[in-house]
């Protein structure tokens, strides 16, 4: 994973939130992101889903305040205390279950998981095709994941990130979904203007920005830079169909 030096430390997970999503444009990151994740999800009420990279446990809340049963993983300690003590304080210990562990490595037998996610990780990983095969191997069903994206406008900036950002073709996804035998059935494109932008732009012009990027995703060449995309994908039977047999693909906002 790159990075992982970085995202361990104290400072840094203290300052993970704060950073990203406060103000105007952090909030409507925080919003549009959740949103995004819920759409691609679908049903989660009694699901049983694992998250990998919980981070300060954004998402992990959200699907437990939503009725799923959860178990989230992280290597970073401080990032796990910060996201058990936001459970504590909303009454979620009881429906989610936080563990420290390696998302190569997950300590769960086959088909564990109703369905198994990552968001703001594919960026991250050495091993794309390792990553996304032990995650199909611990679902029934389904896997989520995003990607920044390699035409988007986050190319102009991506190399002088902390941790270096790993960006993905559309084309490179379908070959990971390929090799690994999942079938992509939903893919969600959102923010063709960066994270990076909102969370640096004076509240009193968010919404401007809002506005702009929406007219843009609506429009065949905005949706071409979209700058984060929300895959979901279904394990294949035998036969070489998902277990859905039905496939589609939702461009959204």
């Amino acid at each position: 994973m790159k990075g992982k030096k970085w995202y361990k430390n104290q400072e840094i997970a203290e300052k993970y939130e704060p950073k990203r999503f406060s103000g105007a444009g952090g909030t409507y990151i925080n919003q549009t992101e959740k949103s995004c994740v819920k759409k691609t999800l679908g049903q989660i009420k009694n699901k049983k889903i694992l998250e990998i990279a919980t981070g300060t446990g954004r998402f992990s809340l959200m699907l437990a305040e939503n009725g799923a049963d959860v178990t989230a993983c992280d290597i970073s300690t401080p990032m796990l205390e910060i996201a058990q003590d936001k459970a504590e304080r909303k009454g979620l210990t009881n429906k989610i279950n936080f563990f420290k562990g390696d998302a190569e490595k997950l300590p769960f037998k086959d088909n564990t998981f109703d369905k198994v996610m990552a968001i703001r990780f594919m960026h991250l990983v050495d091993d794309p095709e390792k990553f996304l095969k032990e995650m199909a191997r611990v679902t029934k069903d389904t896997v989520i994941f995003d990607t920044f994206n390699l035409q988007s406008f986050r190319i102009l900036y991506n190399k002088i990130l902390p941790m270096d950002s790993r960006l993905y073709s559309e084309n490179e996804v379908k070959q990971l979904a390929k090799k690994t035998n999942l079938q992509i059935t939903k893919k969600i494109d959102s923010f063709v203007i960066p994270f990076a932008v909102y969370r640096y732009t004076p509240d009193l012009l968010a919404n401007t920005l809002k506005e702009i990027d929406y007219t843009m995703l609506n429009k065949q060449t905005g949706k071409k830079l979209s700058s984060v995309t929300y895959w979901k994908l279904k394990k294949k039977t035998k036969g070489g169909k998902n277990k859905s047999h039905k496939k589609s693909t939702d461009t959204n906002k």
